[in-house]
């Protein structure tokens, strides 16, 4: 979903994210421990809690992407003397890792995709790392437009780009010149269009954010009715430009990545295999914003497999990334013997009848 936001209006939205009382996102109960035969199942009410205000438990990994033309240079010098600010800003959101990479146009003298974009700096927990990335940026070439930004995007979603599992991933675009499109017609590196843009970064769960410093939408790929965010992509399209003011524009806009979300589940693959899990309702979807504290009900059931003690992870995702984590330990005792296929399907019948009949979704202010 777009959110297209001026100068004042990210401001403002944003503002009241981080000036909002901070809890820590949490799963209740925090803990839990059982003992269950082999067949044997015991059901936990499990609470997912996403506060009002500013995130302070999130994962999240975000990666700078700019031009690097000749025409970038005053604002790759506002990214290389404010990335440090840009940290700082982020620093009470939780764990929040960075990385950078840069794109051009096809001859421009960057190595990857035709000469169109590299990977400057991997996703990384060390942002010293991707300060010295940024401080490698050289604002050269170019001198005609559109450049590659929608190709990079594609290659900058995928796993290349290296994204944390559980993390809530996050581009920032910076750019002052519109895209190659083959609808143009121009030449697109791989075939790039607003749609099949837009569809790889839905699909990679990638929200972006936009920095329009010049001319970036000039062919209405970033705010329109053809634009990456119309043909699934979600984030924020904004323009930016006053050098001076980039940073903060930034920092807003990463903010407001945080502010709504759409998907609410509980992540099931640390279980190990002497078990099996199921989980009712598998997900919550719909528009939520971080305005009030919601809370989300779940019912996890686990089954014993295996004759074992089991200790491991549940983790809380929010549009992907984690937000909280607990800790179970199920003891198995008994034979190793797995109940009948007929049996196992019954049971899970009767679960699942269970679980929506007292299934319920409260939010409270």
């Amino acid at each position: 979903m777009l959110k297209y936001l001026g100068l004042g209006s990210i401001a403002c939205s944003v503002v009241a994210l981080l000036t909002a009382p901070a809890f820590a996102d949490a799963i209740t109960p925090s803990s839990y421990s059982a003992t269950i035969g082999v067949g044997g199942t015991t059901t936990i009410d499990k609470s997912v809690l996403v506060s009002a205000g500013t995130p302070t438990s999130a994962q999240a990994d975000v990666y700078f992407l700019s031009d690097t033309t000749g025409s970038m240079g005053t604002t790759i010098n506002a990214v290389k003397t404010g990335f440090s600010s840009v940290v700082t800003g982020l620093s009470g959101f939780g764990n929040i890792a960075f990385g950078a990479g840069e794109y051009k146009d096809i001859g421009d003298g960057l190595p990857l995709n035709s000469g169109s974009y590299r990977i400057d700096q991997t996703i990384n927990t060390s942002s010293a790392l991707t300060q010295t990335a940024i401080n490698g940026w050289v604002a050269s070439g170019g001198g005609d437009t559109p450049e590659q930004a929608l190709s990079s995007l594609q290659t900058a979603s995928g796993s290349s780009t290296g994204w944390r599992d559980g993390s809530k991933k996050i581009i920032v675009l910076t750019g002052d010149a519109p895209s190659h499109d083959v609808a143009n017609p121009t030449p697109a590196i791989a075939g790039a269009t607003t749609t099949n843009t837009g569809a790889a970064l839905s699909a990679a769960g990638v929200s972006l954010e936009a920095a329009n410093v010049g001319d970036l939408n000039g062919f209405g790929q970033f705010d329109g009715a053809d634009s990456v965010y119309a043909h699934g992509a979600s984030g924020t399209y904004f323009v930016s430009l006053n050098p001076a003011n980039l940073v903060s524009d930034i920092i807003a806009a990463i903010g407001s990545a945080f502010a709504d979300y759409n998907t609410v589940t509980l992540d099931l693959s640390g279980v190990p295999a002497g078990l099996s899990a199921a989980l009712v309702p598998v997900s919550y979807s719909g528009a939520f914003d971080r305005s009030i504290d919601r809370t989300f009900d779940f019912d996890l059931t686990f089954t014993g497999l295996v004759p074992g003690v089991y200790s491991f992870s549940v983790n809380a995702l929010v549009d992907g990334g984690i937000i909280a984590t607990e800790t179970d330990t199920i003891t198995v005792t008994g034979a190793a013997t797995v109940p009948e296929p007929a049996t196992l399907s019954l049971m899970a019948a009767g679960l699942l009848g269970l679980g929506l009949a007292r299934r319920r979704f409260s939010s409270r202010t």
